[in-house]
C-alpha cells in the first residue's frame, strides 16, 4: 500500500488530469515538492504501472514525459483509493 504523503500528491496530478502528458518540473510544481523527491515518487509509480514514461526529443536533448496509465488495473484501483482519501479529508 502507498504511504500518505508526497507520493499521494504526485499521484493526484495524474488522477486530476489523466489524459495530459506531464514533464517532471510541471509535476513537481503542481505537487509542491522538490524535483528530486518527485522523481523518486515517479519511479515508484512507474513500478506499480500507475504511470508510463516516454521520451520527448528536442534537438539533441531528451526529456522524460509522464502520462497516466489509465488502462491498467492498478491505476483504477489507486484512483478509487485516492478519491476516498480526498473525500474523507474534505
Amino acid at each position: 500500500m502507498l504511504q500518505k504523503g508526497s507520493i499521494i500528491r504526485v499521484m493526484g496530478v495524474f488522477f486530476q488530469e489523466p489524459t495530459k502528458r506531464h514533464y517532471l518540473l510541471e509535476i513537481s510544481k503542481k505537487a509542491k515538492l522538490a524535483h528530486t523527491s518527485t522523481k523518486k515518487n515517479l519511479l515508484k509509480l512507474k513500478k506499480l504501472s500507475i504511470i508510463k514514461e516516454d521520451l520527448e526529443i528536442r534537438g539533441q536533448r531528451k526529456f522524460p514525459i509522464y502520462q497516466a496509465n489509465t488502462q491498467h488495473k492498478n491505476y483504477q484501483d489507486y484512483k478509487k483509493i485516492y478519491q476516498l482519501i480526498k473525500q474523507t479529508e474534505s
